[in-house]
């Protein structure tokens, strides 16, 4: 069972991992869509994008979930008696990181002409960032993990970042 619990208002940073920590996005085709494919989630579930880094072998992503959003989320789930119905609080994080992977999952097996190859791990990390001051770390943890893996000398060069700018403060 997922233990992702939303909390409104606490934004927090995701860590979703490959599949066997295989290097798939060190393939640019498959990291263009890893990194596309989060601001397509942001704007579906109308989540505030702190910031993103598309790294060879994982994705974190710092988001605040939007509390429309998840009321509307729990409402749906209520109204057709949905699988996440009974506690949508416990699933809301998972449903947004699901409905990214498997999109994510399908366009990269697409692209590298495989099908049904698994692409991510089962589980994912949320920790949640209880104040602006966490969150600005995260952002910056977010910006400078290409530098600290050698994948860019500067953080502006490397292609499949993008932050917020006010959160790297």
């Amino acid at each position: 069972m997922p233990t992702h619990i939303y909390e409104p208002g606490m934004s927090y940073l995701l860590t979703m991992v490959t599949h066997d920590r295989v290097r798939l996005f060190a393939d640019h085709r498959c990291a263009e869509i890893a990194h596309h494919d989060i601001a397509f989630y942001a704007h579906r579930f109308a989540v505030i994008s702190l910031g993103h880094v598309v790294m060879p072998d994982h994705v974190h992503w710092v988001l605040l979930p939007s509390e429309v959003d998840y009321e509307r989320f729990a409402r749906e789930q209520q109204e057709r008696r949905g699988k996440y119905a009974a506690d949508p609080q416990r699933y809301y994080l998972s449903k947004i990181v699901e409905d990214y992977r498997r999109h994510t999952a399908f366009a990269v097996n697409q692209v590298r002409g495989t099908r049904g190859i698994p692409v991510w791990q089962n589980r994912f990390r949320d920790d949640g960032l209880r104040t602006p001051a966490a969150a600005h770390q995260a952002v910056r943890y977010v910006v400078e993990n290409p530098v600290v893996a050698g994948l860019a000398q500067i953080a502006e060069n490397y292609p499949w970042l993008a932050w917020n700018a006010e959160w790297l403060v």
